[in-house]
């Protein structure tokens, strides 16, 4: 389906994960969807293959359970409040930055909860999570079937071996790095 080196943003909610792979985002940088049953706003800056992901609920508890519904807009504020990056606008006329932060509007000040997520290539994630979701656009999702382990040599899907050897080589290097830090007593 993709690259096995494609960059892709893993989002678990409620034990249900799914993939938003860097390919598809380029096509849709704001996108309002849902996921397990929870309204959620991402954005995407290509140029630096940087996407975030937000619960858009109204941060207003007052308003229960409003979704906000965002855009990408072009206004003229200080680079101090955009951080360089492009603004987005809801249906209240609040504008937010790239970091969740509105900062012009009726929630001016208010802060949208980032969601836990992150960057992955594509061969680690679908070996991580034989269950997923993929988005494929249009807030369109297709499902994966699910990967079984293969000690296949042929097999294109790489095994949880490979990915176990990959951490524990990660874990010998921090380590061994630790221990160059520690100070030598020599003994007289």
């Amino acid at each position: 389906m993709y690259d096995v080196k494609a960059l892709t943003l893993v989002l678990e909610i409620d034990d249900n994960v799914r993939l938003y792979p860097f390919e598809e985002l380029e096509k849709t940088p704001v996108l309002n969807d849902i996921h397990s049953n929870q309204s959620i706003f991402l954005i995407f800056d290509a140029t630096n293959e940087l996407v975030l992901a937000y619960n858009s609920s109204s941060p207003n508890q007052l308003d229960g359970n409003t979704t906000l519904h965002f855009t990408q807009i072009e206004v003229d504020l200080p680079e101090s409040e955009t951080l360089g990056f492009p603004v987005f606008q809801d249906q209240t006329g609040t504008i937010w930055n790239f970091l969740g932060k509105a900062i012009d509007g009726p929630f001016a000040g208010s802060t949208l909860q980032q969601l836990p997520s992150y960057n992955a290539f594509w061969f680690a994630a679908t070996a991580l999570y034989p269950t997923l979701e993929v988005f494929t656009g249009n807030s369109s999702v297709s499902y994966l079937s699910t990967f079984v382990p293969s000690d296949d040599p042929t097999s294109s899907v790489p095994s949880f071996l490979v990915l176990d050897m990959i951490l524990l080589s990660l874990g010998l290097v921090v380590v061994y790095r630790l221990i160059k830090r520690l100070p030598i007593r020599r003994m007289k």
